[in-house]
């Protein structure tokens, strides 16, 4: 699992019971020598029926004046 900065806040403020800013969970991990991972998306698999029709379709769509 990755830790973005917001995770890491939360779960400082509920295991320790305090409440940090995020330039002061920045400024901690640092210090500590610590680096944390930026969330990212992770695109679905795409279907190649549906890519395939939808070109037609498209090819379709550019032919007719």
């Amino acid at each position: 699992m990755s830790w973005s900065v917001p995770l890491i806040r939360e779960h400082i403020q509920r295991v320790y019971n305090v409440e940090l800013t995020r330039t002061g969970v920045l400024r901690m991990l640092w210090r500590l020598s610590l680096s944390y991972t930026r969330p990212t998306y992770v695109l679905k698999k795409a279907d190649s029926k549906k890519q395939k029709a939808f070109r037609r379709q498209l090819d379709w769509i550019k032919k007719t004046p």
